[in-house]
């Protein structure tokens, strides 16, 4: 949220007076601090800060701590802006890949007295299927040779992680025609015995379904906590009545 956050403050900034702009080095160096001193997983504050300072995914070279390198033109401008969120999307993909590779080191391990099982599965597909945002969620956000589109991106995450409004629309829109026009791919089939056997593809849940479903549980929550602080305070008022405890200050001389 705060990374998307820095392009739509930086939005709002007229380029021809560029002194409210919010660098994408400041706006990193800010998160590295953050995590440096506050993150409580020790593990996961150490390699953040290490990859941030070791430059990691090319990160020096994408950051700008110039305002007027940033503000030359307002297209270049933006295409600089969205490096920011699209560095911190692909950090966070790349501890999924290792998280997941440490795994099937610590299971091949403690697989020693058993045949272990053969993989039904490449390295290279295991770590598609730990990369966010899913194929299936934004098929148009990957291209064939497993690079990302920068543009398709930043628009998922935007749309992810920012409040509905007419660039939501636009982006929305951009992404739904952007599937329709993408070729379908044909499914797998087998001809065993005169007969057509259609492989499926099993479903899993969508990152935007997940995303609801947590949204209407906090909903769900906030509303109890707040109908049981009304009935406290509704409980406590009519003890006071009951007392007397109300009429006190008629007493007083």
């Amino acid at each position: 949220i705060m990374s998307v956050g820095v392009v739509e403050w930086n939005r709002l900034v007229d380029v021809d007076e560029p002194w409210g702009l919010v660098t994408t080095t400041h706006s990193g160096d800010t998160l590295r601090n953050y995590i440096a001193h506050h993150f409580e997983c020790l593990v996961c504050q150490t390699n953040f800060v290490n990859a941030y300072d070791n430059c990691a995914h090319d990160r020096c070279q994408r950051f700008f701590d110039n305002v007027s390198e940033e503000a030359s033109s307002s297209s270049s401008a933006f295409e600089d802006w969205i490096e920011f969120p699209l560095w911190l999307w692909e950090t966070h993909n790349a501890v999924n890949v290792r998280l997941m590779h440490e795994q099937q080191q610590q299971q091949s391990a403690t697989t020693t007295t058993k045949e272990q099982e053969p993989h039904t599965t490449t390295n290279d597909d295991d770590e598609r299927n730990v990369e966010w945002p899913f194929r299936q969620d934004c098929p148009q956000c990957w291209n064939t040779d497993d690079t990302w589109n920068s543009d398709i991106i930043f628009k998922f995450l935007r749309l992810q992680y920012w409040p509905e409004d007419d660039i939501a629309k636009e982006y929305r829109q951009q992404l739904s025609n952007d599937v329709q026009q993408q070729p379908q791919l044909q499914p797998t089939t087998t001809t065993a015995a005169a007969t057509t056997t259609t492989t499926a593809t099993p479903e899993t849940p969508s990152s935007s379904s997940l995303i609801l479903t947590s949204t209407l549980l906090m909903g769900i929550v906030l509303t109890s906590i707040v109908a049981i602080m009304m009935w406290i305070y509704y409980i406590r008022n009519v003890a006071k009545i009951k007392s007397g405890r109300h009429k006190k200050s008629d007493f007083v001389v």
